[in-house]
């Protein structure tokens, strides 16, 4: 699979179980560049680490909302450079969520 399809891929992932946004940090006084993309599939963020050679897997605090209700849920997140270049390589591919990442690319 090229790497077109890939982060075509990735975008539309990221449209439907992602998240981009600057959040305050400590020593940081414009903020930090933060994305992250959740899912039940602990295995499918691992590939999507792989591909991109960053971010970090975490368990999320959170209950899935599909059954079984109990099950962990997983996000792989990145932050600063690493933030910028996954959202510059799926922005040609977002149908919906393009407006929301173009104030995130030119700050």
């Amino acid at each position: 699979m090229g790497d077109e399809i890939i982060w075509s891929y990735l975008a539309g992932i990221w449209e439907g179980e992602g998240s981009a946004g600057i959040y305050n940090s400590k020593g940081r006084p414009n903020g930090r560049l933060s994305v992250r993309i959740s899912q039940a599939n602990r295995p499918f963020l691992e590939w999507i680490r792989g591909f991109l050679g960053y971010g970090s897997i975490i368990t999320d605090k959170r209950e899935s909302l599909v059954p079984p209700k109990k099950s962990k849920v997983f996000a792989w997140s990145a932050t600063d450079r690493c933030a910028d270049h996954f959202l510059c390589g799926i922005e040609p591919y977002l149908r919906m969520r393009k407006a929301q990442i173009i104030p995130l690319l030119t700050r």
